[in-house]
């Protein structure tokens, strides 16, 4: 098979090669996908950057945990029904060593949801670690129902799963967004309240929701850090699933305030 792949890290085009590569059959509990669009995280990027202290834990790695395509092998313990259903898959190269990069993917059953005709294999294609980082840095706040929350980065791929997540769950959601163009798909995600990240931003927020905000779905944390905690109320709460390591901060910044 056809495949994307890396035998070592760096930190330029040259680590990836495109070529044939034997095809990996599904072991026990596991299903074979034939790959029609694989989907990229930035945390694919980052496995495969050479870092101080980096390694290779697989000596041959296929990236991409995410992907969608149809079964067409399935290994023992794992009903022949599967075959030719159309899947989702996440976390095929979360820990293992073999990702969607390629024409074909053995994955786990547990790891792959079958999905309706009507739904793109494009958009099914992203909707693996995306949307459950989304989950996550909303529904870490607890009860949702009747909270405020702010999803900073709300236009991104985790931001907009956040964003129907929280709406779902019951919560006020607002969010922050770097560009005018990205105010109406970021509403039409279901934010009540879209703000362009500008620098007068903390007041016009505060302006509007003078009571604080219960949480933050926070994509940057390096960043914003300050200014969630200038929007939150006492004991409001943050989940962030990325941040950058150019800005520090004193522990007394994060100390609870009465």
């Amino acid at each position: 098979m056809r495949a994307a792949y890396y035998t070592k890290k760096g930190n330029d085009a040259a680590i990836l090669h495109v070529g044939r590569v034997p095809e990996i059959d599904p072991g026990p509990d596991e299903l074979q996908i034939e790959i029609y669009f694989s989907g990229i995280n930035p945390g694919e990027i980052s496995k495969g950057a050479l870092r101080p202290g980096g390694y290779m834990p697989y000596p041959f790695i296929i990236p991409h945990s995410d992907g969608a395509g149809i079964v067409r092998k399935t290994g023992a313990n794992v009903p022949e029904s599967w075959l030719g259903k159309k899947v989702l898959c996440f976390g095929a190269q979360s820990y293992r060593a073999h990702g969607t990069a390629a024409q074909y993917c053995s994955i786990p059953i547990s790891n792959v949801i079958e999905i309706t005709d009507n739904t793109p294999m494009i958009q099914a294609a992203q909707m693996g670690i995306p949307a459950m980082t989304g989950y996550m840095a909303v529904h870490k706040a607890g009860n949702l129902s009747g909270k405020a929350i702010l999803v900073q980065g709300g236009a991104g791929a985790v931001g907009q799963c956040a964003i129907q997540f929280a709406k779902r769950a019951g919560a006020l959601v607002i969010a922050t967004v770097t560009r005018e163009e990205d105010i109406e798909k970021t509403k039409k995600a279901g934010a009540s309240d879209v703000f362009v990240l500008h620098s007068g931003i903390i007041s016009e927020i505060k302006q509007k929701y003078p009571n604080g905000l219960d949480h933050v779905a926070e994509v940057s944390f390096d960043r914003n850090i300050l200014m969630d905690l200038e929007l939150l109320k006492n004991r409001g709460s943050i989940a962030t699933y990325s941040s950058g390591s150019g800005t520090s901060h004193s522990l007394k910044e994060f100390f609870i305030r009465d």
